[in-house]
């Protein structure tokens, strides 16, 4: 009918009713073996994280000062002699219960749960630092990263591979559309109909 032609705002809805059609149409469910192969080519976005168990004891710096080493010393020698000290009262989680490596850098900070990595299991380390203060931990269970399996994954996965044809159905949709029309440009670098 020609109503994109002169009109800036008529075009735009055309191809926003265009886009609204494009996106209505359900695409096939893909098969099993589609998203295995799916994942297998995307792998590293559907990682399992690493969990974390633990348990740990909370300093203030700032309320301890200079004695702040001493007095983690002090509870660290309590906790070696099998005593039970309480560090500094805050909101922090006393203990984490199978945490996502996510979440403990949520909680505690990046440098803290980077440090976690390196510590052995059944044993209190530290002191760790995080940005709220000084930490001594105790890791009693490690669950390593891993790559997820088909099964744990499968929703994200669908969705993925189906909102990629979807991208791609669209983009064939243009280039045919655009395939249709012949754009020229005069002297002046305006488009001319």
């Amino acid at each position: 009918m020609g109503l994109d032609r002169d009109d800036p705002i008529v075009r735009r809805r055309v191809a926003q009713k265009l886009e609204f059609i494009a996106d209505g149409v359900a695409p096939t469910p893909p098969t099993a073996a589609e998203l295995q192969a799916w994942l297998d080519a995307h792998a590293d976005k559907y990682q399992i994280e690493p969990r974390y168990t633990l348990r740990q004891i909370y300093f203030d710096g700032a309320r301890h000062g200079e004695k702040l080493d001493a007095d983690v010393a002090a509870v660290r020698r309590g906790l070696d002699a099998g005593q039970t000290p309480a560090g500094d009262a805050t909101l922090l989680p006393q203990a984490l219960v199978k945490a996502r490596a996510s979440e403990v850098t949520r909680v505690f900070g990046k440098e803290f749960a980077d440090a976690l990595r390196a510590l052995p299991v059944n044993t209190w380390q530290g002191p760790l630092r995080s940005g709220f203060g000084v930490h001594l931990v105790r890791l009693s269970a490690i669950e390593a990263g891993r790559r997820a399996t088909l099964d744990e994954v499968r929703a994200e996965v669908e969705r993925d591979l189906l909102h990629a044809r979807t991208v791609q159905s669209n983009a064939a949709h243009y280039e045919k559309l655009r395939a249709r029309y012949t754009v020229r440009v005069d002297s002046t670098g305006t488009a001319v109909p």
